[in-house]
């Protein structure tokens, strides 16, 4: 939703969108050049500034390409410390690589997750380990590099085609990007979703005829999970005062799911790739009671409260049928324009 206010910035926006504009242009008529790999590259991104289940997405094409393939993924790093390619190690943190490969690297051990401002040089160095597929990770803006398929992600609550572009909406360019998308894919989707309202939404999508769009929603485990990767049933803590503490663009689904389960829950949220501190911790009053928290959040939380308090709930994407899953599996291969 747009306030008022946020429309006072509208010739911000204006000069923002013509420079994305003419950038796109430039990529399009081959002045600025994309570089091709003969590794089959997968991209995931969004037109919007976050909250569209990116990560969601990277994590489960990860459970379904490895191990059957070699598997690498190439991230920017956001808000890490360090600078240039940097391969994840047994000693990195979410510091030195940021929260979201740190998530990828801790969870998939197998595979070779790495971070890169420059791409290109990125994909470069983990062709040297001989994988045969490399998820890109936030790519959509990133045109030097191309992917041999790009999926798009956008929620069912905010989708693009009701956005703007910043500063007066959260777009990254104008909406008419979605177009290089081969898969969109809708994300956050309410639980039942009727054929009705898929062909409505899917007229407002309006995809070309290269593009294929899938529905999807979120689903929850009945389990949390501790450091040591021991699970115990949700159910557990229903007698308890649990607080939840998330630091992502929307924990309403989170908060959602957890309500639902009729939890006592103490809310405490910090803005998106927060950073946790010592200093935080007088916004945490733990006492004696349990921490729930996001995959995401929790590697950077056990480093200032006692891990043996802290539970991960970690989420996945589902679809609305074999299908469709089916199919947008087997596109995962390498599509090319």
């Amino acid at each position: 939703m747009l306030t008022n206010l946020r429309w006072l910035l509208f010739p911000f926006s204006l000069v923002y969108g013509l420079i994305t504009i003419a950038r796109n242009l430039l990529f399009d008529l081959g002045v600025f050049q994309q570089k091709k790999f003969s590794t089959n590259l997968i991209g995931v991104g969004n037109l919007s500034t976050g909250g569209t289940g990116k990560s969601i997405v990277v994590n489960y094409l990860i459970g379904h390409l490895y191990p059957k393939e070699k598997i690498g993924v190439l991230s920017r790093g956001y808000k890490r410390n360090t600078k240039g390619f940097v391969l994840a190690k047994s000693n990195d943190t979410p510091h030195t690589i940021g929260d979201e490969p740190y998530q990828f690297h801790s969870k998939h051990p197998g595979i070779s997750v790495a971070v890169s401002e420059n791409r290109a040089k990125g994909i470069i160095e983990l062709e040297k380990l001989n994988v045969q597929t490399i998820l890109l990770d936030d790519v959509h803006q990133h045109r030097w590099v191309k992917p041999n398929i790009l999926v798009l992600t956008t929620t069912f609550q905010n989708p693009f085609f009701k956005d703007f572009i910043l500063p007066v909406g959260n777009l990254r360019e104008i909406a008419s990007g979605a177009n290089r998308a081969h898969i969109i894919l809708v994300t956050k989707c309410p639980t039942e979703l009727s054929q009705k309202t898929k062909t409505l939404f899917l007229k407002k999508i309006n995809p070309k005829p290269h593009q294929k769009v899938y529905f999807t929603k979120l689903s929850y485990p009945k389990e949390v999970y501790d450091h040591q990767k021991r699970s115990y049933p949700i159910e557990k803590f229903k007698n308890r005062k649990i607080q939840l503490i998330t630091g992502i663009v929307d924990p309403h689904p989170l908060i959602q799911y957890l309500k639902d389960l009729k939890l006592n829950l103490e809310i405490i949220t910090f803005p998106d790739h927060h950073n946790y501190s010592k200093r935080d911790l007088s916004k945490i009053i733990i006492e004696n009671q349990s921490v729930i928290t996001t995959e995401k959040d929790f590697y950077k939380l056990i480093e200032v409260i006692d891990p043996s308090k802290i539970f991960c709930l970690p989420v996945n994407l589902e679809f609305f049928n074999s299908k469709d899953e089916l199919d947008f599996l087997n596109q995962m291969t390498g599509l090319t324009d």
